[in-house]
Order: structure tokens, then C-alpha cells, then sequence
């Protein structure tokens, strides 16, 4: 949820989703079966480097083409994980601009930033040690590559909030895409 409003900061899993086409550009969703992992916990230690798709010589962690590659800790968990991407979805109308990438299956690393720099979550996906393990960054810095689907990270300040089911939760959303 987002940090302002009903539930603020808290994550929710919801265990059953409807997606429906209506047509060619448009879905209606239903999302239910709600557990909560509750909110981010204060910053923790652990930082995680990586890239989007192909990088230039010399970068911290290096990708080729349709490829997500991520190299760190979180806390006393070990991470390299080198997976297939999708497209990222980047909205810049507004500041801060939203980064999504998803990568390997379930993988999603959300990011707000401001010339550059922010904070988000990231959910690993189930190639990682951890599957589903919900992520807190506190502090990250994106740098956008040329062409412009080409992207290096840095991840810090990284707290754990759990893995999907949590507590039990009540409700239901509808919505549309």
C-alpha cells in the first residue's frame, strides 16, 4: 500500500486473481484471499548490485541482452542470481519517475526515484534461495544506459518483510488495467 492513506506501508498478499480481457489493451482484476506481512521493518544491512539488460565494460555487475543479474547479501543471505528479463516498465510523468523490473518467474524490483536515487521493494523470484521474500530498499541508485533499456543498480539499507502467506486478512479489490 502506498505510505499515505488506509494501511499505510503495509504489504498484502492476496492468494486468489482474476485477470479478464476485456480487449486488446484493457484487463479487469479481482484480487482476494488476503494475508498481510505488515509493514518495512527499520533499514537493515545488505547491499545488492545489478544490471538490466546489456552494460558497458567496467560495471559493477555486467548483463547481456534480456538479462537480469543481481550480486549481494541481504543480512546473511548470499545472492547471485543471473535470469531473463522482461521488458522494464518505466513511468516518468511524474517525479518521482517509477521503475518496474520483473525478471526469472515472480521477480520484481519497484523502484521511486528522483534524478537518479530513491528507495522501493523488491520480491525475489523462485529461482532465489528465498522464493517470494519481500525486500524493503531504503536507499537506491538507478542509472539509465544507452540505449535507453539499459540500466545499472545499487540496493541499500535492505530490511526484510517476509514471505507470502502472512496473517490472515480480510477483503477483496476489483479493479482495472
Amino acid at each position: 500500500m502506498p505510505d499515505e492513506g488506509p494501511f499505510a506501508g503495509t504489504h498484502f498478499c492476496a492468494a486468489d486473481a482474476l485477470v479478464t480481457r476485456v480487449d486488446t489493451f484493457r484487463h479487469t482484476l479481482a484480487l482476494s484471499s488476503w494475508t498481510s506481512l505488515g509493514s518495512c521493518p527499520a533499514p537493515g544491512s545488505g547491499t545488492i548490485v545489478g544490471c538490466h539488460n546489456q552494460t558497458e565494460v567496467g560495471a559493477q555487475v555486467t548483463c547481456v541482452d534480456e538479462q537480469f543479474h543481481i550480486v549481494g547479501d541481504i543480512g546473511n543471505v548470499a545472492l547471485d542470481l543471473s535470469l531473463g528479463t522482461n521488458a522494464p516498465h518505466i513511468h516518468t510523468a511524474t517525479t518521482p519517475a517509477i521503475s518496474r523490473f520483473t525478471f526469472g518467474t515472480g521477480g520484481l524490483l519497484t523502484l521511486s526515484t528522483t534524478a537518479g536515487t530513491g528507495s522501493g521493494f523488491m520480491i525475489l523470484p523462485q529461482e532465489a534461495s528465498q522464493p517470494g521474500l519481500v525486500v524493503c530498499i531504503g536507499e537506491a541508485t538507478l542509472t539509465q544506459g544507452f540505449p535507453n533499456d539499459r540500466f545499472t543498480f545499487t540496493l541499500d539499507e535492505l530490511g526484510v518483510v517476509g514471505t507470502c502467506p502472512g496473517d490472515a486478512a480480510t477483503g477483496q479489490i476489483e479493479g482495472c488495467l
